[in-house]
């Protein structure tokens, strides 16, 4: 669903029951934070750590094995992050410091301390 469609299921509902917008809204996606918070929650690799949700009238949420197993510790993740990160700028990111490095052949740096 758009978020021109929910807010328009928003706005019904603020007038059938007679309540703000707002508090409508925080109604309407409570029910899905609540799912992304217990979800991460889970220990990355951990299949057993991530709970199996069941939502009313709506149905479960609950992650697939091969999923969670390929997450492990988040080296695919940030395998893919470096790239993205190397392709737009041509430069490494050094995680551990928070410093940019450059791929220059000279080895030298763009950092300016």
């Amino acid at each position: 669903m758009n978020s021109a469609q929910t807010a328009k299921i928003i706005k019904k509902l603020a007038l059938k029951y007679r309540l703000p917008e707002p508090v409508i809204k925080k109604i309407v996606h409570y029910q899905f934070q609540f799912v992304r918070d217990k979800m991460g929650e889970g220990v990355k690799g951990d299949y057993e750590t991530f709970p199996a949700i069941r939502l009313y009238k709506f149905g479960f949420f609950l992650p697939r094995k091969g999923m969670i197993e390929a997450l492990g510790d988040g080296s695919r993740y940030e395998a893919k992050k470096r790239d993205i990160y190397r392709a737009k700028y041509g430069k490494e990111l050094d995680d551990s410091e928070g410093i940019k490095k450059s791929n220059k052949d000279d080895g030298t740096t763009d950092n300016k301390e």
